[in-house]
């Protein structure tokens, strides 16, 4: 992974006092539902 995407993934995680595996779910569940929604 890129370190200019892992900084940015952690200032996020930081911005809005989440747990990096807490904002890496809460990416994968709206990823899920955008793919559901396509199919």
């Amino acid at each position: 992974m890129a370190p200019e995407f892992v900084r940015a993934f952690k200032q996020a995680a930081l911005d809005h006092d989440m747990k990096l595996n807490e904002l890496l779910n809460s990416c994968f569940s709206e990823f899920m539902k955008v793919k559901e929604s396509k199919a």
